[in-house]
């Protein structure tokens, strides 16, 4: 096929054609009804018995797809693990952070921050070569 160069004069020709066409797509357009419009789906609904939360995956809400998850069984509610009130320091009183009781972990604590204070105090620290 052989490609002519564009030609100015050729325009007007150009233009009655498109004006041509635009007219016969608008008289379609006005033949053409407009479609019915769509009904908003009916909200979806967790598939558990007695459950009328919003659906999530799987037939299920969040609640229920997390335990189908976790214990391949969205009716289970927990399967093994220990509440946090199981958690007891040594001494047998309720742990509150690293499996210490608030007595053992206060007394950590304050040898930590003594530790501290006492290895900024070395003689061979930074701190006593700066005075």
């Amino acid at each position: 096929m052989i490609h002519r160069k564009f030609d100015p004069r050729h325009m007007p020709s150009i233009k009655r054609r498109l004006s041509k066409l635009a007219l016969e797509l608008t008289r379609l357009a006005l033949l053409v009804p407009d479609p019915p419009p769509r009904l908003p789906a009916p909200p979806r609904l967790c598939t558990v018995e007695g459950c009328g939360r919003k659906y999530r995956a799987n037939g299920h809400c969040t609640m229920h797809e997390q335990r189908n998850a976790r214990n391949g069984n969205p009716l289970i509610v927990k399967v093994g693990g220990h509440p946090k009130s199981h958690k007891v320091c040594f001494c047998g009183e309720k742990a509150i952070a690293f499996h210490l009781c608030k007595e053992h972990y206060n007394v950590v604590s304050y040898v930590n921050r003594k530790m501290e204070k006492l290895s900024c105090q070395t003689p061979g620290s930074n701190a006593s070569k700066q005075a």
